[in-house]
C-alpha cells in the first residue's frame, strides 16, 4: 500500500499522484494503471466520490498502456544496444555492410500492433514515415531534443518500458520467420497471406478450443497452421480444400463459448 498524507486533501493527493508514477514494478500484475487513472481524474480531485465510482466511470478501467513515440523509441534503443558489437566482430549483429550507408531495421511488437522501424548512423529513428532523432541518456532517452525519464528492462524475452509508474511492454519480432501462422480477432479467423486451403479440420457446428487447428493452408512453399483465437463453435467456414483465398479472407466464423 501506497499512503500519503499532508495539511490537506489536494497536497495528499498530488504527493499520492507524484508515488505512483515513481513505483516501477515488472513480473506481476498490479492495478497501478486504475490507481493513476484515479489519482488524476478530475471528479477525484474536486472531492465528487461515492460507492459508484469506478463503475460510473468505465474510461478508469483502460488505464492506457499502449505503445506511444517515448516508450517505441526507448525499446527499440534498447534492442539496437544489444546488437552492437562486442569483442568478437564476427558475432556483431550490427547490420554491417560494404560500401552501403549503416541501416539497422528491428520490428517490436505491442499488444496487437507492429512497428517497423529503421535506424541511421546518426542517431535517426524513423517509423511510421516520421523521422525522429533520439539517444540513451542516463536516467531516460533524448527524443527530438527533449529528455524523457524512464525506466528500460528486459523481462523473459520482452521489453519493458516504465514511464510515469506505466508499465508498456514489446516484443521484438523476427523479420526473417514466415507469416503468422494465425491472424484472428473475436471470433475470427482470417487468412494471413495469399495461399490456397489445404485442410478444413472442423466442421460448422463443432465445438473448438483455444489455440485448435481449424484450417491448414500452403502458400508461399510453405503450411500454415490458422488456430482458434478463443474457445467456441464453429458457425461458419467460408472455403473448401483446394480454394485460393487472398489476404484478410476471413475463413472461419466461431461463436465464443458462454462458459
Amino acid at each position: 500500500k501506497i499512503i500519503t498524507h499532508g495539511a490537506d486533501r489536494e497536497t495528499a493527493r498530488r504527493k499520492l499522484e507524484r508515488a505512483l508514477a515513481s513505483c516501477e514494478v515488472v513480473g506481476v500484475q498490479t492495478n497501478l494503471g486504475l490507481l493513476r487513472a484515479i489519482i488524476t481524474e478530475p471528479d477525484f480531485a474536486a472531492g465528487d466520490v461515492e460507492t459508484g465510482f469506478i463503475a460510473r466511470r468505465p474510461h478508469l478501467l483502460a488505464a492506457e498502456t499502449e505503445a506511444d513515440p517515448i516508450s517505441l523509441a526507448a525499446a527499440a534503443l534498447a534492442i539496437l544496444a544489444q546488437d552492437e558489437p562486442d569483442a568478437d566482430p564476427w558475432s556483431a549483429r550490427d547490420g554491417w555492410r560494404l560500401n552501403l550507408p549503416l541501416l539497422r531495421r528491428v520490428q517490436l511488437q505491442s499488444g496487437e500492433m507492429i512497428f517497423a522501424i529503421t535506424a541511421r548512423p546518426d542517431g535517426a529513428l524513423t517509423w511510421g514515415g516520421a523521422a525522429h532523432t533520439a539517444e540513451r541518456v542516463q536516467g531516460g532517452i533524448r527524443l527530438d531534443g527533449a529528455l524523457h525519464r524512464l525506466t528500460v528492462l528486459h523481462d523473459a524475452g520482452r521489453i519493458v518500458v516504465i514511464r510515469n509508474g506505466l508499465n508498456r511492454v514489446f516484443s521484438r519480432v523476427d523479420m526473417l520467420s514466415p507469416p503468422r501462422a494465425a491472424i484472428s480477432g473475436p471470433g475470427r479467423v482470417i487468412a494471413p497471406i495469399p495461399g490456397r486451403i489445404a485442410f478444413v479440420l472442423v466442421a460448422i457446428g463443432d465445438a473448438v478450443t483455444k489455440g485448435q487447428t481449424l484450417v491448414v493452408m500452403e502458400a508461399m512453399k510453405m503450411e500454415l497452421t490458422l488456430t482458434a483465437p478463443h474457445p467456441g463453435v464453429v458457425t461458419a467456414i467460408n472455403g473448401a480444400v483446394g480454394d485460393m483465398v487472398g489476404e484478410g479472407a476471413e475463413l472461419v466464423v466461431l461463436e465464443p463459448s458462454k462458459a
